[in-house]
């Protein structure tokens, strides 16, 4: 630090107040940032609807729900019937788990 601060002949203490904030460089992100990739926004909060609904009604005797992950395996593998679409099947590898959690999170 002493070495940089003295090469460009500023004191330590502006060297580090630099370093601190203000100038520091913002991180770079991608223009469709929290936007996904693999479907529109308006298919994607139907799934994580149906995929609360799934774990709203899946509760044992301790209060335990089914995983993301294994609702997402039901879906792609069985489908699951809704009043206004009939059933539906998720083809396989569309969404992740991570994905529909980082949604519904952000959700609430």
């Amino acid at each position: 630090m002493a070495s940089t601060a003295e090469l460009y002949d500023i004191s330590l203490a502006t060297l580090y107040r630099l370093l601190r904030g203000e100038r520091r460089p913002k991180d770079a992100h991608r223009v469709d940032r929290r936007l996904s990739r693999t479907m529109p926004d308006g298919e994607i909060e139907w799934w994580c609807e149906v995929v609360a609904a799934m774990k709203s009604r899946t509760t044992n005797r301790q209060d335990r729900r089914l995983s993301t992950k294994r609702i997402l395996e039901i879906v792609t593998e069985h489908g699951v019937e809704t009043l206004d679409r009939g059933l539906v099947k998720l083809p396989s590898g569309r969404l992740a788990a991570s994905t529909l959690n980082r949604h519904m999170r952000q959700r609430g």
